[in-house]
């Protein structure tokens, strides 16, 4: 089993966990995630795990997932969760609200640095089958977020490279998961928050 987080440690390089539902497993495409690593190759990232669970909630991430994932995050390592779901909260009716979304991903975070891991949060994107009360939630969701996501450690915004589920250019043929180039363009937003939080970790 990996050791758990030891804070407070100089180390050399750091690993990025990429948490989230299917459209952090990426199946219908080059995950992001593998699009982040290349991205990353010769900086001191020297891992990007894929901890993406198709159909996950971000109460299901709180509730259950939590304690397995939790020792991902290797002892070796600086460590950064990326935490990329609320969508499937708000789909799936755990969040029927903005502040119960938000609240969510709140505790999600609260979790990964309770362990010592630094925490980049990203919004919703555009997806086929939210309902008009869905789509408001996750539009004053993401509203919210930019305005504060003092809570974590960084942010990506997402929804602004993503409004329309309609375009097969960056969208898969359902309209709600994202294709290899989608995925390229979501690993290229998260990169640069990434190599910004690896630039304040001490070296050892």
């Amino acid at each position: 089993m990996p050791s758990k987080f030891v804070p407070g440690i100089p180390k050399l390089y750091a690993q990025v966990l990429c948490v989230g539902n299917s459209l952090v497993r990426g199946d219908q495409g080059v995950p992001y995630p593998i699009a982040l690593a290349t991205l990353l190759a010769g900086s001191r990232v020297r891992m990007v795990q894929n901890l993406g669970i198709n159909g996950r909630s971000t109460s299901q991430l709180v509730g259950t997932d939590f304690a397995t994932q939790r020792d991902r995050a290797f002892g070796g390592y600086y460590n950064i969760a990326s935490l990329w779901e609320v969508t499937n909260d708000i789909w799936f009716g755990y969040s029927t609200t903005a502040a119960q979304a938000r609240a969510n991903l709140q505790a999600l975070a609260a979790l990964w640095k309770s362990i010592g891991c630094k925490v980049i949060v990203a919004d919703v994107i555009a997806r086929v089958d939210f309902s008009a009360p869905q789509r408001a939630a996750a539009t004053q969701f993401n509203a919210e977020l930019a305005a504060d996501h003092s809570f974590a450690d960084g942010y990506v915004c997402a929804s602004t490279t993503f409004p329309d589920f309609t375009d097969e250019s960056k969208f898969f043929t359902d309209h709600l998961h994202l294709n290899t180039n989608g995925y390229a363009l979501r690993a290229a937003l998260e990169a640069p928050e990434v190599l910004r939080l690896v630039s304040t970790f001490p070296a050892a």
